[in-house]
C-alpha cells in the first residue's frame, strides 16, 4: 500500500482528518507501535469509514476486525459505510467477510439512498471507481 511510505507527512491521509469536526481518529497501539489507524465520521444515519489502514506486518491478525467491532458497538447509528476502490479485491473481501454488503440500487434502503446521493453531491464520479459497502448495525 502506498500509505506506508507516504504517511509520514501531516498533509496526507490519515493525518489530514485529525482535527476536523465530526471526524474521529483512532489508533491501535501495541508495544508503543501504531499497528493500525481508522478515521471515521459521524453522519445523519451512519458512521462512515474514511480511512482504515493496518500495517502490512499486522494484517490478518484481527486488528481490522477490532476496529470494525469498535464501530459496531456504537449503537447511535443504524449503518456503517465505506467506499472502496473497485480494484482493491482483497479489501472488498475483508469487508464482506465482516458482514458488509455491496450497495445495489435494487435494494431500496432509504438511508442508503440518502448516503449515496450525498456522496455523489460531494464527488459526482465517486461510483466510477469505488463501491459503497454497508454494514447494518443492529
Amino acid at each position: 500500500m502506498p500509505y506506508e511510505k507516504t504517511n509520514n507527512s501531516f498533509k496526507c491521509k490519515p493525518w489530514i482528518y485529525k482535527n476536523l469536526k465530526n471526524f474521529y481518529f483512532k489508533c491501535y497501539i501495541k508495544d508503543n507501535k501504531i499497528l493500525g489507524v481508522i478515521v471515521f465520521c459521524k453522519k445523519k444515519f451512519n458512521y462512515h469509514i474514511n480511512f482504515l489502514y493496518i500495517s502490512s506486518k499486522h494484517r490478518n491478525k484481527k486488528v481490522g476486525y477490532k476496529f470494525l467491532k469498535y464501530l459496531a458497538n456504537k449503537k447511535d447509528r443504524k449503518l456503517i459505510t465505506t467506499h472502496v476502490h473497485k480494484q482493491l479485491k482483497r479489501t472488498i473481501r475483508f469487508y464482506k467477510k465482516n458482514n458488509f454488503f455491496k450497495y445495489s440500487k435494487y435494494k431500496k434502503i432509504k438511508e442508503v439512498d440518502f448516503i449515496r446521493k450525498e456522496s455523489i453531491n460531494f464527488n459526482k464520479n465517486v461510483y466510477n471507481s469505488k463501491e459503497l459497502l454497508i454494514l447494518k448495525n443492529n
